[in-house]
């Protein structure tokens, strides 16, 4: 429920006593004049005037400079002789070229294949190749055992001189045919007498 709000009470500002007549009623004043109107605003500026489309030297803040020569460079380059290094010897050289075509671990590969027993026949690799060369050499002629050994070792040793093994693989079988041809010429052809055969032509 809302509250009504109470009447507010009317105070009198004047008692007019029984039997006085009321004074005249006051005329409404007259409306205030209007404002005076504000004063017109001043015209805007003319435009600057557009400029033409080639300027002359004046509107460019100058004569025109004359056009550039080519650019030109100089770079200052101080040549400092380099340190000479010493000299590698002989031995250096030799070793350096041995290890840049040759693997240690393939060579110790190479001739532990060649060396070590097989199983179940008691000889390496070398040693089969040389009693195969020995045969020859015993049967048919030593010229033509040291021509098929000495060959085989050629052969291995080109291919590694070379480089004409390019993977892990082929190279390791090279360096392996190396060794075990190796180990067969020097157990089944070379014999120390065969020098005085060669030259006297009398057998030993």
């Amino acid at each position: 429920m809302t509250n009504p709000q109470k009447p507010r009470p009317i105070t009198p500002t004047r008692i007019f006593p029984a039997g006085q007549s009321l004074p005249p009623a006051q005329q409404p004043t007259a409306a205030p004049a209007p404002p005076p109107s504000p004063a017109a605003a001043p015209p805007a500026p003319p435009m600057p005037p557009v400029p033409p489309t080639s300027m002359p030297p004046w509107w460019m803040g100058g004569p025109p400079q004359p056009p550039q020569g080519p650019l030109e460079i100089r770079v200052k380059v101080d040549l400092v002789p380099p340190e000479a290094e010493p000299e590698s010897t002989r031995r250096e050289r030799l070793w350096a070229w041995i290890t840049s075509r040759i693997s240690p671990y393939a060579a110790v590969l190479a001739m532990a294949a060649a060396v070590v027993p097989i199983p179940g026949i008691g000889y390496g690799l070398g040693a089969c190749w040389g009693s195969y060369l020995y045969a020859m050499r015993v049967t048919v002629h030593p010229s033509l055992a040291y021509v098929v050994g000495l060959g085989a070792v050629a052969v291995c040793g080109w291919r590694i001189t070379r480089r004409l093994d390019t993977g892990r693989r082929a190279q390791l079988l090279s360096l392996t045919g190396l060794s075990v041809s190796t180990v067969g010429v020097l157990y089944g052809v070379v014999r120390p007498l065969d020098i005085v055969t060669a030259i006297t032509g009398v057998p030993a």
